[in-house]
C-alpha cells in the first residue's frame, strides 16, 4: 500500500513539475509531454511492482500455513506410530538395500537374539546371533528377489512369527525390507488346546453316550464311506442288524438301570467281537444294534454274526441282588456288491428284513437275505 500511494506521489509530483516547466523559457511541450509520460509510465511499473509483490507475499504467506498445517498432521502422524510401534509386544523394524538397519521399534524381544546397543545402523548380520537365526537373515534378503515371506521359527522352546514386506521408492524400486517378529508361543498353545477341543468335541457327537459306541449319525457317514468305496472297487458291504431278546420285558423286571448295564455289556461285547478298524459297531436305536462290515461277503458276514450271537450268549449278567441272568440276541444279516444303481435304502431294509424273520423264527438266531436289486 505504501509503495502504491508513492507512485501516486510521484506521479502528482511529475504533474506538478510539468507544469512548472511551462513557465520555463526554452522547453517546448513535447519535452513536457515526454516528461509527463515517462512518469506515468513509472508510475504505471511503480503500482504494477507493487501489486505483484503484495500477490507473491500472499500466496508465499498461504504456502508457508499449508506447510505448517502438514508438517502437524506429519508430527501427528509420527506420535501416532511412534505410539502403536512402542506399545507393541513383538518388534518391528527395517533395513536398507544395503542391509543396514534403519529402524526397530516395538517392545525389546532378547528372544530372538538381538543385540539392544547399536541396532539402528548396523548391518542385520551383527545385530542378529547367525549361527541361530540364520532363518531370519535369509528370509529378510528373500524378500528382495522373491517379495513378501512368512514363517515361523523356533527358539529356546518357544515359537515366534515373522513376516517381511519390500518398501519401494516412487519409481517401484525396492529400497529396503520392513518386517515384525511376535511371539507367537502361546497363540499356537490355544490353537492345539482348540484342536484337541474340537475333536474331542466331534468324537463325541459321533459317540452314544450310554454305550460309548458309535451312535446313528456316525453310522450314516460310515456306510457312505463304506458304499462309496464298494461301488468304486466292486467289493461287498455286508450289514449285520441286532437286536436284544426280550429287552422290554427284562427292563420291566429289573429296572432302567438295569436295562442300561445289559446294553452296555452287550455293546462292548458287540464291539470286541469285530475284528478289523475298518469295521464299525454302532447303536441303532433302543436295544437294537447295526455293524457295518467292509469288503466282506455273504460267509464272513455269516461267520461274524454268529461270532456275536455266541459271544452275547455266553454271557452272564450281574443283578444289583448279586444274582446272575443270561440274554440273546437276534440278527439279521445283508451282504451285497452294489453298483451306482443300488439303494442304500433296500441294502438296510434287507437285514432289517432278516432280523424279523429271525425273531419270528424263535430268537437267538442268525438270518441272513440278499437285498432287492
Amino acid at each position: 500500500m505504501k509503495i502504491i500511494l508513492a507512485a501516486i506521489c510521484l506521479l502528482l509530483l511529475s504533474c506538478d513539475i510539468s507544469v512548472s516547466f511551462r513557465e520555463v523559457p526554452n522547453v517546448n511541450a513535447t519535452e513536457i509531454k515526454g516528461f509527463i509520460g515517462v512518469s506515468i509510465l513509472l508510475s504505471c511499473i511503480i503500482i504494477l511492482l507493487a501489486v505483484l509483490y503484495r500477490k507473491g507475499r500472499s500466496e508465499e504467506k498461504r504456502l508457508e500455513d499449508l506447510v505448517q498445517k502438514r508438517t502437524a498432521e506429519i508430527d501427528e502422524q509420527r506420535k501416532m506410530l511412534k505410539a502403536v510401534t512402542e506399545s507393541y509386544k513383538g518388534v518391528i523394524w527395517s533395513i536398507n538395500k544395503d542391509g543396514i538397519i534403519t529402524t526397530f521399534n516395538g517392545r525389546y524381544l532378547k528372544k530372538i537374539g538381538v543385540t539392544p546397543e547399536f541396532l539402528e545402523g548396523k548391518k542385520l548380520e551383527l545385530a542378529i546371533k547367525k549361527s541361530r537365526h540364520l532363518d531370519i537373515i535369509e528370509n529378510v534378503y528373500k524378500t528382495f528377489s522373491e517379495g513378501p515371506q512368512d514363517w515361523m521359527s523356533d527358539i529356546d522352546g518357544e515359537t515366534f512369527h515373522s513376516n517381511t514386506v519390500p518398501l519401494y521408492d516412487s519409481e517401484k524400486n525396492i529400497v529396503g525390507v520392513v518386517g515384525s517378529t511376535d511371539n507367537a508361543t502361546e497363540i499356537i498353545r490355544l490353537q492345539r488346546n482348540l484342536e484337541k477341543a474340537l475333536a474331542a468335541a466331534e468324537i463325541a457327537s459321533m459317540t452314544d453316550q450310554l454305550t460309548d459306541i458309535s451312535n446313528r449319525r456316525s453310522f450314516d457317514r460310515r456306510l457312505d464311506l463304506i458304499w462309496r468305496t464298494a461301488i468304486r472297487e466292486k467289493t461287498p458291504a455286508s450289514l449285520l442288524m441286532i437286536d436284544l431278546d426280550k429287552f422290554k420285558p427284562y427292563n420291566d423286571t429289573y429296572g432302567h438301570q438295569q436295562g442300561d448295564t445289559l446294553l452296555q455289556i452287550v455293546a462292548k461285547t458287540i464291539k470286541k467281537t469285530i475284528k478289523r478298524p475298518g469295521d464299525l459297531a454302532s447303536r441303532w436305536g433302543g436295544e437294537e444294534f447295526a455293524v457295518l462290515l467292509a469288503n466282506t461277503d455273504a460267509s464272513g458276514a455269516m461267520q461274524v454274526a454268529e461270532n456275536i450271537r455266541s459271544n452275547v450268549e455266553k454271557l452272564e449278567i450281574a443283578l444289583i441282588d448279586g444274582s446272575l441272568t443270561k440274554t440273546t440276541v437276534s440278527i439279521g444279516v445283508t451282504t451285497q456288491i452294489p453298483t451306482p444303481n443300488s439303494s442304500i435304502d433296500h441294502f438296510i431294509s434287507a437285514a432289517d428284513d432278516a432280523l424279523y424273520d429271525a425273531k419270528k423264527k424263535g430268537r437267538n438266531r442268525v438270518i441272513q437275505k440278499i437285498p432287492d436289486t
